[in-house]
């Protein structure tokens, strides 16, 4: 396992959270959208990159999985990550939604 550099990864990670706070924005036209949360693995960068969007109820996470909406999402969660510098490779795999536990 490679060490990445901590100066390296909170460049990234601050690029992430821009990204996603971008996306977010646009991703409020979904009913129930809450947020968007990430993992990831430093050394492996970017395939590790998960996103989940969160939302309110179950029937509004199910009503996501309809396969416009989903590359809507998909598209607008892509187009942000690349403004600020984000490389992914497949985004069809990059991102889930869940209900949020919070709630």
């Amino acid at each position: 396992m490679k060490k990445v550099p901590k100066k390296i990864t909170r460049k990234l990670e601050q690029h992430i959270i821009k990204a996603l706070a971008s996306a977010a924005l646009k991703a409020e036209v979904f009913e129930g959208f809450v947020r968007y949360d990430y993992d990831v693995n430093w050394s492996d960068f970017p395939t590790s990159l998960k996103l989940r969007a969160v939302f309110s109820t179950e029937a509004q996470c199910n009503a996501m999985q309809h396969e416009v909406q989903q590359k809507l999402m998909q598209q607008q969660a892509l187009n942000a990550l690349m403004k600020h510098g984000v490389r992914v490779r497949d985004i069809r795999k990059l991102i889930s939604v869940e209900v949020d536990a919070d709630q």
